[in-house]
Order: structure tokens, then C-alpha cells, then sequence
């Protein structure tokens, strides 16, 4: 905690905030990590971090503030703003965990990934279901190509996969 200060009664912690940022851990190839294994996603095939970037890179493509209807189960209710949001920042971070060469099998090396999300507002499993359909990009069920058609068509049924909550961190909220 940075500051404390006391609220307003009608104070909503989710409707007041005007930035959050998320982050999503996950380890790719190699072997299950066992005492990270409560707090990053262990997807067992390699991926290809180029093909996600190139989502990351269609998703933040102008305009920033973009439907996300595809990416949440959630349906708006009356007078809300429906899935609009603004995404500032989506980034990823990789990074291989072999860096000496230890390895005693290729298929031992993994890659840990790192995703940054920061925006105005997230629904419903937003980030799970954004980073569940980056993976999909790099294990290759999707084309980075796929990702403004995905956008376009408001429905959760032509995303990716979603992410387990393992690995997801809700890092701050910003109020003023």
C-alpha cells in the first residue's frame, strides 16, 4: 500500500477507478515448475513469442479503445458502457530459463513470459481470456492475422482458449 485516505460513502472501488494494471506469468516448455506452480500457467509446448508479439501488436493497433465483447462472458447491462475499454499498455516479456546452458535435453529449456496489461477498465476474465488467445497465437491454433476478425465479431465463442487464474496478478489501481 502507497497512501490510505478516507472515501466518500457512495466511494465504489471498481466503478471509481480510472487505471488498473494487470500481469500474467506463464512458463512454456520444459519441465512443470514445482514451486512456482501456484503462480504461473506451465503450458507444455513451446511457443512461438514473434507470433504473440504480432497479436500484442494487432490488439494495440489504433484505436486503443476497442470492443472487447470477444474476450468476456459478460453481457452489459443497462446504461453500463458495455465492453468498451481502453488499453494503454499490453507488453511481453520473455525470457529463456537456460541462460548457462545447464539443460541436459533440448526439450528441458523453457521460456518465461511475461504479459503486462494496463487500461481504464477490464471485464469479466478480460485478461485471462486475452492471454488464453495470445497463447493460442503461439502454439499456432490462431494467425496474428485472425486478431481484428476476432475483435470485429463480439463474440467469446471466436477467442482463445482461457487462461487458468494461476498466474494472474492484479498489480495496482489508480484513483485520481
Amino acid at each position: 500500500m502507497v497512501t490510505m485516505a478516507e472515501a466518500e460513502a457512495d466511494f465504489d472501488p471498481c466503478a471509481d477507478a480510472k487505471r488498473k494494471r494487470y500481469e500474467y506469468d506463464l512458463i512454456a516448455g520444459g519441465l512443470r515448475p514445482v514451486q512456482s506452480r501456484l503462480n504461473v500457467w506451465h503450458v507444455r509446448k513451446p511457443l512461438d513469442v514473434a507470433k504473440m508479439q504480432a497479436a500484442v501488436d494487432k490488439l494495440m493497433a489504433p484505436p486503443v479503445t476497442k470492443d472487447f465483447s470477444s474476450f468476456t462472458p459478460q453481457k452489459p447491462a443497462d446504461g453500463e458502457r458495455g465492453n468498451i475499454c481502453t488499453l494503454s499498455t499490453i507488453e511481453l516479456y520473455a525470457e529463456k530459463l537456460d541462460a548457462q546452458g545447464e539443460a541436459q535435453y533440448a526439450e528441458d529449456v523453457a521460456t518465461r513470459i511475461k504479459l503486462v496489461f494496463e487500461g481504464n477498465r477490464f471485464r469479466y476474465k478480460m485478461v485471462r481470456n486475452l492471454v488464453g488467445t495470445i497463447v493460442d497465437v503461439g502454439l499456432g491454433r490462431f494467425s496474428p492475422e485472425d486478431i481484428p476478425a476476432i475483435l470485429a465479431a463480439k463474440n467469446r465463442g471466436t477467442a482463445g482458449q482461457g487462461a487458468p487464474p494461476q498466474g494472474l496478478t492484479l498489480v495496482w489501481i489508480k484513483y485520481d
